[in-house]
């Protein structure tokens, strides 16, 4: 179910709209019947994405129900705007939804709250961020975030934000695989 938040003034064209929605179909069809991961925990069978003006950066959140059932939410960006996003327009929508997504088939397996306040953290968006280009690897919005971590390779890998280190994922893909 996708929401475009009341207060925002500029509600999303109908083509955005449909293709988020067509774009979390794809992303949660590819997570649990191409890769296995366990379906999100869902709202009485619906899972809901909300549409708002977000700040310029912050492509989207994944949010907890925090009522202990693993539930979540995700609002995004209801444009990405050029010149407020690295990546923008529907290109980012796909990026972001992958993204969150992946958030919430994470927090199927395990509550995320107690472990993003601790040292695992970086984690979570490491993976997060390495698997929206597994899903859409002609988007390459990860390469921006790299710099956090190269500009500073002597640092704690869980010091990190998590998204610079997209390219470990890639890298251990690489090895595994």
């Amino acid at each position: 179910v996708i929401r475009h938040n009341s207060s925002d003034p500029i509600p999303p064209t109908n083509s955005f709209v449909e293709a988020l929605g067509i774009a979390a179909d794809n992303v949660r069809d590819k997570y649990i019947n191409d890769l296995g991961y366990n379906a999100e925990v869902d709202d009485e069978g619906k899972y809901y994405i909300y549409l708002e003006d977000r700040t310029a950066g912050f492509y989207g959140v994944n949010t907890p129900y925090n009522d202990g059932t693993g539930k979540t939410f995700i609002v995004m960006d209801n444009e990405y705007e050029q010149g407020e996003f690295y990546t923008t327009g529907i290109d980012a929508m796909k990026i972001t939804i992958a993204h969150e997504f992946f958030h919430a088939i994470q927090r199927s397996h395990r509550d995320l709250t107690a472990s993003v306040k601790n040292s695992s953290g970086y984690f979570y968006e490491l993976t997060a961020t390495w698997i929206e280009d597994v899903i859409y690897p002609d988007i390459n919005d990860y390469i921006y975030w790299v710099s956090t971590f190269f500009d500073n390779p002597e640092q704690d890998i869980d010091d990190t934000d998590g998204y610079s280190l997209a390219l470990y994922g890639h890298y251990l893909t690489e090895i595994i695989a």
